[in-house]
C-alpha cells in the first residue's frame, strides 16, 4: 500500500513531471516552503507515518537541489511541486529543454507491480503537471508556496540573468522579475504580493507587485565585497514583519555577519501601483561570526541558532542580537559546514550536520552543551543504522527532526553517494529501508 507522503517526503524527496489535468487551486498547505516555515526549525509531527519507510517511485526531473513542497488543494488533494532544469528531453516525461515547475501527486494505488511507464501514466491522470519557467540553467533556489498570494515564489538562473519568478496556482500565469546575481534561497513572502530573499552578491532585495508585472524594488547591502554572498534562507519571527539572515564571503576565511532585520510593506500609490518597500536593520550592530555564515537559523524560544562554516555554534537573544552562548567542540571533526540544523522542539535538542568529514552533533539548545556526535551511517554509540545503507563521502543536506504516530524520534539527513549528480541526493532517502530508528 502507498503510505501518505505529504511532509516527510516534502523534506527529502526530489522527484515530479508533466502537463495534463487542470484543478482547483491550493487552498491548504502541508509543507509549503523549505524547511516547512519560516522559523526554519524542520522539526515534523506526522500523524499518518511511521518506520520502516520503503522506495515507491522515481520519476527524473532532471538536475535540481530544490527541495519539494507539498500542498493540498480545495479538493483534499496532495501534490508535491519540484523545480528541475533539464537539458535535453531524456527525463521521464519527455519534455524538451528548459527549467520546469513540476507538479506530481501523492499516489494512493498500490504502484509496486506497475512498470515505471504506468507508473508516469498513473501519475498524469491524478494531475501531473509542468510549467517552464526559463531556460535550461542550473537552478538553487527552492519553492516558496504562499497562501495569502495563491502562488508560488522561486529563484531561478544562475549569475547575472537571475530572476525571482511567481507562478499562480494553477501554474498558467508566469511572472519574473531580474536580479544580477544568483539566489541560493528560497524567498520569505508576505501579504500583498511581497516577496524577500538574499542573493550571491550581498544584498538583500524586497520585491512587491509580481503578479502584476509592476514589480517595485527594495535593496539593503550587507556587504559590498566582490566576494560577499548570502546564501542563508531568510529565517522570520511569525506574527512580525522581522527577519533574519546570515553574510558569507566565499573562497575566504573571513568573519561572517548575522544580523536583524525589518520589512516596511509601503503600500500602493494613487493609481495602485506598488511603492518600493524598505527593509531596515534593527539591531544596533550586525553580530560577527567567526568564519562566514553559510547555514540557516533557527528561530525559536526567543532566540536564533546557527553555525558558522568553521563549524562554530551560536545562540543569540532575538531582542539585541546579544550572545546567549558560542561553543566549538574539539572532539568533533569539522573541515566544512555549510547545510542547516534541526530543533526538536520537545526535547530542546540541536541537530547540526557536518559536511565533511560527514555527521551529526546534537547539542543541547538552551546552553550549547554536547549531548553526542555520530558519523553518517552510524548511530549515537557508533553502531551502523542499517548494514544495508551505503553512506557517501559528504553529508549534503540538513538535518530534520521527524517525530512518527507512534512518538518515535527520528533524526537524519543524506549523504553524497556521487558527487557530480547533485540530483540524486534527496532521492536517495527513500531508496534506503529501514533505515530510521528511534533514538
Amino acid at each position: 500500500m502507498i503510505r501518505k507522503v505529504r511532509k516527510l517526503a516534502a523534506a527529502v524527496l526530489a522527484t515530479s513531471l508533466l502537463v495534463i489535468a487542470t484543478l482547483s487551486p491550493p487552498v491548504k498547505a502541508d509543507y509549503p516552503m523549505y524547511s516547512g516555515d519560516v522559523t526554519r526549525t524542520r522539526y515534523i509531527q506526522d500523524s499518518s507515518m511511521d518506520t520502516p519507510i520503503h522506495y515507491q517511485w522515481n520519476f527524473m526531473t532532471g538536475w535540481s537541489v530544490s527541495q519539494p513542497i507539498t500542498v493540498t488543494d480545495g479538493s483534499g488533494k496532495t501534490y508535491i511541486y519540484q523545480i528541475g532544469s533539464v537539458p535535453d528531453s531524456s527525463n521521464s516525461f519527455q519534455l524538451p529543454a528548459g527549467s520546469y515547475l513540476f507538479r506530481l501527486p501523492v499516489l494512493t494505488e498500490d504502484t509496486s507491480k506497475l512498470s515505471h511507464s504506468e507508473q508516469i501514466s498513473l501519475a498524469v491522470k491524478n494531475g501531473a503537471k509542468a510549467t517552464r519557467i526559463g531556460a535550461n540553467v542550473k537552478t538553487y533556489s527552492h519553492i516558496t508556496w504562499s497562501k495569502e498570494n495563491g502562488s508560488f515564489y522561486i529563484g531561478w538562473g544562475n549569475g547575472a540573468s537571475s530572476r525571482l519568478v511567481v507562478v499562480t496556482a494553477d501554474m498558467t500565469q508566469v511572472n519574473y522579475f531580474s536580479v544580477p546575481d544568483t539566489i541560493i534561497a528560497s524567498p520569505y513572502v508576505l501579504k500583498d504580493d511581497l516577496a524577500v530573499f538574499g542573493a550571491m552578491n550581498g544584498v538583500i532585495y524586497a520585491i512587491k507587485g509580481l503578479k502584476s508585472n509592476k514589480a517595485q524594488v527594495g535593496r539593503y547591502i550587507f556587504d559590498t565585497a566582490s566576494n560577499a554572498e548570502i546564501t542563508s534562507h531568510i529565517t522570520a519571527i511569525p506574527g512580525t514583519n522581522m527577519f533574519a539572515t546570515g553574510l558569507n564571503y566565499r573562497n575566504s576565511s573571513k568573519a561572517g555577519r548575522f544580523r536583524l532585520f525589518q520589512i516596511k510593506d509601503n503600500g500602493f500609490d494613487l493609481l495602485g501601483n506598488p511603492k518600493a518597500p524598505t527593509v531596515q536593520p534593527l539591531w544596533q550592530n550586525y553580530y560577527q561570526t567567526s568564519t562566514g555564515l553559510a547555514t540557516d537559523a533557527i528561530y525559536y524560544g526567543n532566540r536564533f541558532y546557527f553555525s558558522d562554516k568553521g563549524g562554530t555554534l551560536y545562540s543569540l537573544a532575538a531582542a539585541n542580537g546579544g550572545q546567549v552562548w558560542k561553543v566549538h567542540y574539539s572532539n568533533v571533526p569539522t573541515s566544512l559546514v555549510n547545510n542547516s540544523p534541526a530543533l526538536d522542539i520537545t526535547t530542546g535538542r540541536l541537530f547540526f550536520p557536518i559536511r565533511q568529514p560527514g555527521g551529526i552533533v546534537a547539542v543541547r539548545a538552551s546552553d550549547g552543551a554536547y549531548q553526542w556526535y555520530a558519523k553518517q551511517g552510524m548511530d549515537k554509540v557508533g553502531k551502523k543504522v542499517d548494514e544495508n545503507v551505503v553512506t557517501g563521502r559528504l553529508v549534503e543536506n540538513n538535518t530534520t527532526v521527524w517525530r512518527t504516530k507512534r512518538g518515535r524520534r527520528s533524526c537524519f539527513t543524506v549523504t553524497m553517494l556521487v558527487s557530480s549528480y547533485f540530483w540524486m541526493e534527496t532521492e536517495i532517502v527513500l531508496k534506503l529501508r529501514n533505515h530510521l530508528k528511534e533514538k
